[in-house]
């Protein structure tokens, strides 16, 4: 959790700054200082940090790939509350979410229904109660095959 000197020093990603006291909630600077000059006990929020990488396939088949990342450092002060996973096609600009729920303790999760052969770019972003985190992607395309190449018949080799 960030601490209330961090309101006051604390790069964000956006302009936002969201203070909660005990009953109140502030998303302005100068009043943030000043409860910070006045002593009350406050929580700085904010979203998280991006997941940390490497965003890699720890798993390949013709129709799904199973990713893994580690996460965020900073959880913007609100506990995770899940991740997302989403892909794209190899040259394509659309996003898609990959279906299935990922919880807060997961750092893994397999993308189904691949067209086989066919090559793709995977992000993830943690969320919590202030919004999505920026998105870790992965660094090259993975392709949707089996990890050993293709299967071929073996069966009149002696």
């Amino acid at each position: 959790m960030n601490t209330l000197n961090n309101c006051i020093t604390k790069q964000h990603s956006n302009s936002k700054i969201t203070v909660r006291c005990d009953m109140w909630s502030f998303i302005d600077e100068q009043k943030c200082m000043d409860v910070c000059i006045s002593g009350v006990s406050c929580a700085i929020v904010d979203k998280p940090g991006s997941p940390q990488g490497p965003l890699e396939a720890v798993e390949t088949t013709p129709s799904a790939i199973k990713l893994q990342w580690k996460p965020p450092k900073d959880d913007g002060g609100s506990r995770i509350e899940r991740y997302v996973l989403e892909k794209k096609p190899k040259g394509s600009n659309k996003w898609t979410k990959c279906p299935g729920h990922i919880g807060p303790d997961e750092t893994e999760a397999t993308a189904k229904n691949l067209e086989e052969g066919q090559e793709y770019d995977f992000r993830v972003v943690a969320v919590n109660q202030e919004g999505e985190s920026e998105p870790l992607v992965t660094t090259e395309p993975i392709k949707a095959k089996y990890p050993f190449g293709t299967y071929t018949d073996c069966s009149n080799i002696v």
